[in-house]
């Protein structure tokens, strides 16, 4: 009786050695699983963290392509319109311009007051005209010398409305043809100034508009500008 009773606890040990050992083994096997998945997540975790990084590298330089372009058109505009080199104020220098027209200005206001004088006096009706020729409709109407030749010019006209009446009466047909021929002459070729004149206004005012435009199109770009070095400094960050 004692002899099986050993044998059987013997047989009990043995499995229970023997579930122990399984269990172990299971174990083992769970652990190795248990480190197979935590590898794929840091691996995943790595590769997520790659591919964002990418992302923002692309968005970065997609920023600054962007920019140099920006840059580039922003320094078109300048050459174009010959702007000062003086980052800061970013607004159109036109203190030359202004001072050659003024000194143009001065220099034909003086050529006007000598020939006003030599009207006066009976001479250089031609060489007036020559002067008048030679402004701008816009210098003329500034300075209000088109008033100051046409009282000069009415004046003369009434003092020799008298003289020519009587050459009138001592005038044939033919003579009076003629001069009429010449008045109308003249009354074209003023027609033909005046056009000339409006065109040059016209041109003119496109000019100062274009300016304007060109302005508004810089500070445009700028604001841009700042907005994608903006973006570009967040994305780095």
């Amino acid at each position: 009786m004692f002899g099986i009773h050993n044998k059987i606890e013997e047989i009990k040990k043995v499995d229970r050695e023997n579930n122990n050992s399984s269990k172990e083994e299971e174990l083992k096997k769970i652990d190795e699983k248990k480190k197979q998945v935590e590898e794929k997540l840091k691996k995943a975790e790595a590769s997520l963290k790659e591919k964002e990084l990418k992302k923002d590298n692309e968005e970065g330089k997609k920023a600054e392509e962007e920019l140099k372009k920006i840059r580039e058109k922003q320094e078109k505009l300048r050459k174009k319109m010959k702007s000062p080199e003086k980052k800061e104020e970013k607004v159109v220098d036109t203190s030359a311009w202004e001072k050659k027209i003024q000194e143009r200005m001065e220099r034909e206001r003086k050529e006007v007051v000598e020939a006003l004088k030599k009207l006066e006096n009976g001479k250089g009706v031609k060489h007036l005209r020559h002067v008048e020729k030679r402004m701008s409709p816009a210098e003329i109407e500034r300075n209000e010398i088109r008033d100051a030749i046409k009282e000069v010019e009415e004046k003369k006209k009434q003092e020799s409305d008298f003289k020519l009446m009587k050459k009138f009466e001592q005038l044939n047909i033919e003579e009076l043809k003629e001069l009429y021929n010449e008045k109308e002459k003249i009354a074209e070729e003023r027609e033909k100034i005046e056009q000339k004149k409006i065109e040059i206004i016209k041109k003119e005012e496109e000019m100062l508009k274009k300016k304007v435009e060109l302005s508004l199109m810089e500070k445009k770009l700028l604001r841009k500008e700042k907005e994608l070095e903006k973006k570009k400094t967040l994305a780095d960050e």
